[in-house]
């Protein structure tokens, strides 16, 4: 690659990715592309009838919308499964391939190759994201502050396992919420900003978040997934933030095993250097 084109490589954006700055700082080759979208798998609405209410979070109107919409996302204690990543950028195209190993309420672990061969491995946990990169053996260790700085995203582990499950995420403080419903399923804007779909299912469909930029997940393909029937195989995510321009990611996830535990392993060989 020319001098130019680790230049724009150097100014991506990877989606559920270090923080942007830490990995500008840290990867400076054209090389560390690969590592950089490590993150990418774990590491995400027409009205007939309208109603408009200043509510409460405690309301009867809103509990039942939401109870219905998570009623319908997997809330499996352990899933593993395998994902082929598609990212896009104005400064780069890229394919990869993941393994993607998950227990509630505590680790996404990946290995992410290219290739067939390993390139990176991932663990993220309640409060850090570890990094190993095999292209120039090295290793990260960073908060989960990149959730803020490059997605507009709180930080906050429970944000990631929804994306992996294919659930919502709440980012506002509702004090203003608008629906919207008809044959095709439910519509809910949040404050005048976030929107959110469903089918009739009361499975999300659509989100778009606007916080500190914009992030927009579209989710498709639905089937069962062990004992959950509604589990979205095909997303399409697209994020935009001031910093760090845009990005779509597409993600299609196969060969998935629920309640199953697997052995997670990280160690850092005795020869990598931390950044």
């Amino acid at each position: 690659q020319s001098g130019g084109g680790c230049a724009q490589i150097s100014t991506l954006y990877g989606f559920l990715s270090f923080a942007l700055w830490g990995l500008l700082n840290i990867y400076k080759t054209c090389m560390m592309k690969y590592a950089f979208l490590t993150i990418v798998a774990a590491l995400l609405l027409t009205s007939c009838h309208t109603s408009r209410t200043t509510v409460a979070p405690s309301t009867s109107a809103k509990v039942d919308i939401f109870s219905c919409i998570q009623s319908q996302v997997p809330r499996p204690e352990w899933l593993s499964c395998s994902a082929a990543i598609d990212f896009e950028s104005d400064a780069l195209s890229i394919k990869l391939d993941a393994n993607i190993r998950y227990r509630r309420d505590s680790i996404i672990w990946m290995n992410v190759k290219k290739m067939g061969f390993e390139v990176a491995r991932v663990l993220i946990t309640k409060d850090s994201v570890y990094l190993l990169n095999h292209i120039d053996n090295t290793y990260t260790v960073q908060g989960l502050a990149f959730l803020e700085t490059s997605l507009g995203l709180p930080a906050d582990f429970k944000n990631l396992e929804n994306l992996l499950l294919g659930a919502p995420i709440w980012v506002t403080q509702f004090t203003e919420m608008t629906t919207k419903t008809d044959s095709s399923g439910w519509a809910i804007v949040a404050n005048n900003k976030s929107t959110y779909h469903t089918d009739p299912k009361c499975r999300l469909i659509d989100m778009e978040l606007k916080a500190k930029g914009t992030f927009r997940e579209q989710l498709t393909n639905f089937g069962a997934m062990g004992a959950y029937p509604n589990f979205s195989y095909q997303r399409t995510i697209e994020a935009q933030t001031q910093q760090a321009g845009f990005i779509r990611v597409g993600l299609t996830i196969k060969n998935p095993e629920v309640d199953l535990p697997k052995t997670i392993r990280f160690d850092v060989p005795e020869h990598y250097k931390r950044k």
